[in-house]
């Protein structure tokens, strides 16, 4: 009974522990370049394939979601898009201290012999426990593989 009192300042204290102060989130992308294939099949065209994988790590002690990873496709040349990669609605969730690996692919049928330099935009969507969204992008040039 000589406890009882000191309840509510132990649920107090143990509430205070269990805060975050600020995530800290980053984002790599493997491999860097992301490398680009082209696979023949005939009347002069190819398909264009790559293949990569978005790394989101958390470093703050800060949990969260991920709402968000995308990518977008342009020509190095004309800054033309040329193409979108979009995963939404993860149901893993980012814990503090800890990273996500998320795979991402690109097929696009193209001219045999028109292979142009690529840039891949990469942006992630990161919805922290603290209530803070972030916006994170990443730019990954393409390489090709003969």
């Amino acid at each position: 009974m000589r406890l009882r009192p000191l309840i509510p300042v132990l649920c107090f204290l143990a509430m205070l522990g269990c805060t975050c102060e600020k995530s800290v989130v980053s984002v790599t992308v493997t491999p860097n370049p992301i490398v680009m294939t082209g696979f023949a099949w005939g009347h002069g065209l190819m398909t264009e394939s790559a293949e990569w994988t978005v790394v989101v790590s958390e470093n703050g002690g800060c949990g969260g979601r991920i709402e968000s990873v995308s990518t977008t496709v342009r020509e190095t040349e004309t800054n033309l898009e040329v193409g979108q990669v979009i995963t939404e609605a993860f149901s893993d969730r980012l814990e503090a201290n800890s990273s996500v690996a998320i795979a991402q692919e690109w097929r696009v049928q193209v001219d045999y012999f028109y292979r142009p330099a690529r840039i891949f935009f990469v942006s992630v969507r990161f919805k922290s426990d603290d209530g803070t969204t972030e916006e994170l992008a990443l730019d990954v040039p393409g390489a090709w593989i003969s």
